[in-house]
């Protein structure tokens, strides 16, 4: 074949091909990529600059002037979370705890401006159904019990019950036919003690009078 390399030679050792041969292999240019359309080049520092820029025509509008006392503040609540902080008097209801949850909400008026509301007051709190034999006596038995059990959790800001009441109310599971029941209302000092308490009761507690909250228990939290 007159391709076919010859044997014959100076009988030296084999001449080692340049690199740029290897396997025909060409390295790409980069003027080839950025000729492509597919190739998509960083933005340029300047675009955020001039997006930073448009932004500024997004900002809320004034806030009209009102009277606290006399206007209502309606917005679209679209946000929500609290923090704990020490209880201001004629804001915050119990005075037993030395820790109190004031609510954030977050939202959006109908003129377009931001509204935080910092809601004082609340208090969070679950139900269960009454046990039929429960008396005033139990009730104040369990209040104490599940004291006593969640005191740790509770260190250092007052009751983690600070409240257990009666309300006369209709499960909304299933279908009811309209008959209602004495459920057990029971308010904890801070929100992240709801759930514990509920696992005490879920899992079964015996009080001090002799009566037995079942283990199982279904619990209500709003």
């Amino acid at each position: 074949m007159e391709h076919k390399r010859s044997s014959g030679g100076d009988g030296g050792p084999p001449r080692k091909r340049q690199a740029q041969d290897d396997d025909g292999f060409m390295e790409p240019d980069i003027d080839d990529f950025l000729e492509d359309e597919d190739f998509q080049q960083p933005p340029d520092e300047s675009v955020e600059v001039e997006l930073g820029e448009a932004g500024r025509n997004w900002e809320r509008p004034p806030v009209e002037p009102f009277d606290p006392k006399t206007t209502s503040i309606v917005f679209q609540q679209l946000e929500v979370d609290y923090y704990v902080c020490n209880p201001k008097e004629g804001m915050d209801l119990n005075r037993d705890l030395k820790q109190v949850a004031v609510v954030r909400m977050y939202g959006v008026n109908s003129a377009g401006n931001s509204v935080c509301a910092f809601v004082h007051g609340f208090q969070p709190y679950f139900y269960i159904e009454k046990p039929r034999t429960f008396s005033s006596e139990d009730i104040d038995s369990l209040k104490a019990t599940l004291n006593d059990r969640l005191k740790d959790k509770a260190k250092g800001m007052g009751p983690a019950v600070v409240a257990i009441e009666v309300e006369n109310k209709a499960s909304i599971w299933n279908y009811q036919g309209g008959v209602t029941k004495d459920f057990l209302k029971i308010v904890t000092g801070l929100p992240n003690l709801v759930a514990p308490a509920k696992s005490l009761l879920e899992g079964g507690l015996l009080l001090p009078t002799g009566v037995q909250v079942p283990g199982g228990t279904t619990t209500y939290e709003s």
